[in-house]
This record gives C-alpha cells, structure tokens and sequence, in this order.
C-alpha cells in the first residue's frame, strides 16, 4: 500500500528571529527585539533604541572604505552636525538674563524629563543624520546649564556662566599674600631636581595626559626658577598668577616622579631614600601644588597650557581620595567642581584672549581642539572621582562636550609619535576626524563601567567589560597585549586594526584597569585589617598592564 505524503502544516509567516545582530555576533541569546540583550544586560533597557537596523558602532579606515557613503553625504552630514554644535554655542552664549525657553526665544517649551539626550545622540551615530527637530528646540542647552548648577561652588545663576570679565576670576577666590606666595616659592624642589623630575614624568606618565605640553612647561619653568626667559630677558616679578600655575605644575610633577625615582639617583639629587619619607614628601608637595592652584588668576593665563596643570592634580587628587591618601574631601569636592567650570568655560570659546564683544568670544579652530580634548579629559576624571554612591556634577554631559565636538570635527593632521623606533604614525588624538569619533564613542562607554553605576554592578557588568576589553585587546602586537589573570584573547578572532581603533584601545584600555581593576601607579595596595594574615603587595603599572600609546 502506498505509503501517504506526510502533510507539513503550512506556514503562515515567516519566522523573525528574535536576536539582534549585536546578540548574534556576540552568540547572545535575545529576548526581544526591543531592548536588546546588551541593553538589558547593562541594566539600560529603557535607553534602548534599537528597532532592527544596525546597532550603534564607530566607524574607521576599514569601514569607510568598504561602506557605500558618497562624498556628498559625507559632507552634507558633516554641514548638519556643523550646524548641530554652532547651534548649542549660540544659545549657550545668549545675553544673561535671556531664557532659552522662555517667550523670547524662537523655540517651543518642551519637557526637559522626557527628553533623552543619550538616546539623540545614539540616533545619530546610527543614521549619521540629524534629525530636523534638534534644529528647533534647545533642551541640550537647557541640560548643560541644569548640570552646571549641580555644585553649590559652581556659578547659581545664568549671568554667571556666560563669560563676563572677571568671571574666570570668582572660580578661584582665595586670594594668596605675598608671604603665602614666598613660602610656597621656598618649597619648591631645586631646579636641578625639578628637570630630573620632569624627565621622569614624561617617560612614565605624559602618555596619560594626551593634552600635556611638556615643552612649553620648560620653557615656564626656566622663566620662573631663573626670573627671565630662555632669551635672557627679565621676567616681571609682578605676575604672580602666572607664576603660582606654574609653581602649581611643578608641585605636580614633583609629586609624581618622586615615587619613580631611581635610589641610586637620591643622594645624588639630595632627597630622600626610604619609602616612607619619599610617601611624605610626595604628600607636601601635593597639598602644595592645591594651595597654588586655588590661588591662581587664570583669567590673566588663558594658554592652554596653563590649563593642563589641571589634569594633573585633578587625577593626583583623585588618587590620593580614592585610597585613603587625602583628608579633606569637602575642599577636593569643591576645588574639583570649580575645575571643572573652568573647563566648560574654556570649552564654549569663552577665552578672555579672544572675546569680541560685539559677537562673544571666538577661537581659532586649533585651540578649540585643544579645550574639547581638555574638556573631554576632566570630565573622564571627574566620572573617576564620582565613585559608587555619588552623583558626577556634570553627568550626562558627554552628549554635548564629547560626542558633538568629535563629530563636528574635521581636522585629519597625523604626527609622528616620539620614541618610536620604527619611525610609525598614529592618528593624533587632538585632531583627525575618526580618531575623535573614536574617543567620544569609547567615552560613552566608560560612563556604562560599574564604578558608575547606581545601583551597584552585577558580576554580569564586570563580564561584559572584561569581555569589551579582550574584543579590543585583540588588536594589539604581541609585544603590547595586556595580560590580566593570566588570559590572552585569539587575535585571529577579529579583523586587522586600524590606526583610529588604536586610539579607542589606547583610551579603554587605561580605564579599563584604573576603574574595573582598580589599579594604581605609586601606592602599595593596604593590608586587610580584617584577614591579619593577608600580606600587602605591589601593583605593577604602566608599559605592562596599560597601552603605551607613543609605542603603537
């Protein structure tokens, strides 16, 4: 008897897969479409956009080259994003006393709290288009003015955060005597010891402070050990504030290299040898560099380099609060705040060099470069210094100070990086359009990191980092990997790297181990009060745990 045709039931639709291909390339598993597995994973899944087109990603040399994007779009969007930030700066720089949402303005009132400025920019980056209602209303602005107002140091009303003369000024209102100034003058490490120290910091650390201009330090630190400049002219003793940001430099520097110092170079040099002794006189010097720094008019010092000192304390600060080294948080908070208002003001253009008052402050296009990279490093460190249980003063803000200037730029100068043998170039981070799309997209992901995070990181958070860091670690030459417990990713998982992915790795990976890790670079790990029996141990830092950007 003929065997019958089994009969299959006949399908209706077809079957949508229910992973998204962020999921799919991670070998994920997807409950829905929306929010997707990261998202949920990460606890964002009301800040998943994600609707079956491509998730956001970063593109690079490779990409540009095998994407089908014509000049013309490449440039439209560039007008659009262009357009997008002139924008921001215009309404941030309106007369005081003008509300950017009041009946004044040409703009509609929105609700602020519905508005997710995450999700805009994530938009954004997906489409590389910008959509036409950012052009109409101005929440951006109104956000960045809501979390310049988070500090009570920070400036209370509207008049104070548009640039007027003496506004730099009020940041720092603790006006220094000249015995004050004298005796910190008194304090410094000799000349002979502070070049010693700044060659040891530029072997060690510079790579950390991409915006660091040691050549410039050098040339401040003859004028004001020498009281006249390289040339032999005579150096005014009357500028004291230029003097106190560089004296507040050296401190700094001093502060960090002193616990690098080789001990055969210590009686030379004619400091001290043991451990405990370098650990105080690192601490002075410290408290110090913050006397000088609150002390400074960096209204009358606009240079960038000025600035950078900034960086330095802030990070060294940051240190010294996170483990135990620093007593009075409540002044570090507030020192901290107030840096970064400064920065915020330097990165809207508002430099007293380059006001105009008839239009407002203006800046050439390449120290507008400079204070966004400034910007973008404080705000790193000052998420850093949040920590778990506290609120950043400016969180959020990288929707504006980081994505939109990396954007927006269009600068592509590549230099050659110093002590490389081989004599190769990487994709600066100051300049170069990628490299700074680069930066802002690994910024965005250094906010998601567990020391951020309310409520406290699942295993699942620190997985995922760990997991982020081995895709980019992938990428490195065999001389560069970073080691952690024992493991090396497969390098032949995934595709050849770029020089601007280079740049992401060099930024992540440093956050990488000074957040999730929780490594550190001169202290020596506490011993648990509760295991009496635990001994303390060393923490190796630099070229073997984290990315030596200048060898790349």
């Amino acid at each position: 008897m003929p065997k019958e045709p089994s009969q299959k039931p006949k399908q209706t639709r077809k079957r949508i897969p229910r992973t998204c291909a962020q999921c799919r390339k991670r070998k994920q598993k997807c409950d829905s479409l929306k929010p997707c597995a990261v998202c949920k994973l990460r606890g964002e899944a009301d800040l998943c956009d994600y609707e079956g087109a491509q998730p956001t990603r970063v593109l690079d040399d490779d990409d540009v080259t095998s994407m089908p994007i014509s000049p013309a779009e490449i440039k439209r969007l560039r007008e659009q994003l262009d357009g997008l930030e002139a924008l921001v700066s215009s309404v941030v720089q309106k007369r005081p006393g003008l509300d950017p949402l009041g009946p004044e303005a040409d703009s509609p009132r929105v609700d602020l709290e519905e508005y997710n400025v995450a999700a805009t920019l994530t938009s954004i980056m997906v489409s590389r288009t910008v959509p036409s209602e950012i052009g109409q209303d101005p929440p951006i602005v109104e956000k960045v003015r809501r979390h310049c107002r988070t500090s009570t140091s920070s400036p209370s009303t509207w008049a104070q955060i548009s640039y007027n003369p003496g506004t730099l000024l009020s940041y720092f209102t603790s006006p220094a005597s000249s015995e004050q100034i004298a005796d910190l003058q008194r304090q410094l490490p000799t000349y002979e010891q502070a070049q010693h120290f700044l060659k040891i910091y530029v072997h060690e650390f510079a790579w950390y402070h991409s915006c660091f201009n040691h050549r410039a330090y050098e040339a401040e630190a003859h004028k004001l050990y020498h009281h006249r400049d390289p040339e032999g002219h005579d150096i005014d003793d009357g500028q004291t504030a230029y003097r106190l940001i560089t004296m507040a430099t050296t401190y700094a520097i001093a502060r960090m290299s002193i616990m690098k110092l080789p001990f055969e170079n210590s009686t030379q040099l004619q400091l001290p040898i043991s451990l405990v002794d370098r650990t105080n006189l690192s601490k002075r010097w410290l408290d110090a560099s913050v006397a000088c720094l609150k002390c400074a008019d960096f209204e009358s010092n606009p240079k960038i380099e000025a600035v950078v000192c900034l960086i330095i304390i802030l990070e060294a600060l940051w240190f010294d609060e996170r483990f135990g080294g620093l007593e009075d948080l409540g002044a570090l908070f507030e020192l901290k705040c107030k840096a970064m208002t400064l920065a915020f003001d330097l990165a809207l253009h508002r430099d007293p060099a380059h006001r105009d008052p008839g239009r407002g402050s203006q800046l050439e296009s390449d120290k507008a470069h400079e204070r966004r990279v400034l910007w973008w490093a404080l705000m790193s460190i000052d998420g850093l210094y949040s920590g778990p249980g506290r609120m950043s003063s400016i969180n959020g803000l990288e929707a504006v100070d980081v994505f939109l200037p990396a954007l927006s730029s269009n600068s592509s100068t590549e230099d050659n990086h110093e002590g490389c043998p081989s004599g190769c170039t990487a994709s600066n981070p100051l300049t170069g359009v990628k490299p700074r799309l680069l930066m802002g997209y690994v910024g965005h992901e250094i906010d998601r990191l567990p020391l951020r995070r309310n409520p406290m990181p699942t295993i699942n958070d620190v997985l995922q980092a760990h997991r982020d860091l081995t895709s980019l670690e992938a990428h490195l030459h065999e001389s560069h990997k970073i080691f952690f417990n024992g493991h090396t990713a497969d390098r032949s998982r995934l595709p050849r790297c770029s020089r601007a992915r280079r740049d992401a790795i060099y930024f992540y990976a440093r956050y990488h181990f000074l957040v999730v890790k929780l490594h550190r670079p001169m202290h020596t790990v506490k011993r648990d009060e509760t295991q009496p029996s635990s001994p303390p141990f060393d923490i190796a830092y630099h070229r073997k745990f984290v990315v030596d950007h200048a060898r790349m």
